[in-house]
Order: structure tokens, then C-alpha cells, then sequence
């Protein structure tokens, strides 16, 4: 979790562009969504290290009211 913190803190080293795709809710129950992204690493002169695009798609339930993912898939696309 530490891991996590760090990274999302860390905002200026890295960007990630989202256009979502689709989005659905299904009886209140269930949800998805389908995020294209490119996500962009960068060193301390601000010039681009990485470049990757990819598509995530997520799935959550509706668990004692509140949302919780139940899957989370990334699949890499070409630049």
C-alpha cells in the first residue's frame, strides 16, 4: 500500500490521459467502465522516459452500499 501512496503522490513524474469508452450499470448491482489511456513517465528535466497506452476495464458490485471493484484488466495497445 506504501508502494501505492508514493507513486500517486508523486504526480509529477508521471501522467496518465484517460478517455473513458463506455460506462454501464446493471440493475444497480453491477457496474462497468472502459477507460482508453496513455500513461506517460518522465525524468527530472521533464523529458519522456515511457510511453504506453493500454485499455482498462473495470468491474464493480454493490456491496452493503458501497461500490467495491471486483476486477480490474489492463490490456496493452499499440502507441
Amino acid at each position: 500500500m506504501a508502494f501505492h501512496k508514493s507513486w500517486f503522490a508523486s504526480s509529477t513524474t508521471w501522467t496518465q490521459d484517460n478517455t473513458v469508452i463506455h460506462t454501464d450499470v446493471e440493475g444497480c448491482k453491477t457496474a462497468w467502465a472502459s477507460v482508453d489511456y496513455v500513461y506517460k513517465e518522465y525524468d527530472a528535466a521533464g523529458n519522456v522516459t515511457s510511453t504506453s497506452h493500454a485499455l482498462f476495464a473495470l468491474t464493480w458490485t454493490r456491496d452493503k452500499g458501497k461500490w467495491v471493484v471486483i476486477a480490474d484488466q489492463n490490456t496493452r495497445l499499440p502507441l
